[in-house]
């Protein structure tokens, strides 16, 4: 298998892997799929994603960091009580073919990411869950710190959600643990994974860039 950095030449297969993921596996019901389809926020993000042998693709992550606490709340479409200390590196559009479900690919993802914001500004790692989900406990041990996220101004979002949201965030001071724990709970050996020889050095370069996402 191949971990790869996406762009807009596999927009198509990043845009049918999440909109199966997500009408499958979502505690919400989604009223607009559309926002999942790859826009102007992944030609500015750093997108990942696992081909498998078949050539077929997996798994994805987007990754985007981000320098504003009204940007974090428009991104995540909730409302954060207190400061926030920033830059922060937010995580979203997870999503995993079913037949893949329990591999942990996703994971895979949190471990690059985490591994090249170690040399970086950024201050936070950022994601939101639904409550109940499966993969909190394995989140909470890697060093994510969750709280209710506050949706209470939701009134006509693309979700229509039936549980709480939580947020989940790694401050800087858990960076070091939680780049060791990230790789100790795969379930793959990333050694067995066709990656670029310059994907690392690309990971670290994203992570410094000074690029703001637009409202």
């Amino acid at each position: 298998m191949k971990i790869l950095i996406a762009n807009e030449s596999v927009a198509n297969k990043i845009n049918q892997l999440r909109l199966k993921a997500y009408t499958q596996a979502s505690n919400a019901t989604i009223l607009d799929m559309s926002y999942l389809h790859w826009n102007k926020d992944d030609n500015s993000a750093l997108v990942l994603y696992i081909e498998n042998e078949q050539g077929l693709v997996i798994s994805s992550m987007r990754a985007r960091v981000i320098y504003e606490k009204i940007s974090v709340e428009n991104e995540f479409d909730i409302r954060i009580k207190g400061h926030l200390t920033l830059p922060a590196l937010i995580l979203d559009r997870a999503s995993t073919d079913i037949s893949y479900r329990g591999h942990r690919l996703t994971a895979i993802f949190r471990h690059c990411f985490i591994k090249a914001c170690l040399n970086s500004s950024v201050q936070n790692i950022l994601t939101t869950v639904n409550e109940g989900a499966l993969r909190i406990p394995i989140m909470e041990s890697v060093g994510y710190q969750f709280s209710e996220a506050d949706i209470s101004h939701r009134t006509n979002s693309v979700y229509d959600n039936k549980t709480k949201v939580l947020l989940g965030k790694i401050p800087r001071i858990l960076f070091p643990k939680a780049a060791r724990v990230s790789k100790e709970i795969l379930k793959y050996d990333l050694r067995t994974f066709q990656i670029e020889d310059d994907f690392n050095h690309r990971l670290s370069e994203y992570m410094n860039r000074k690029i703001e996402i637009e409202s």
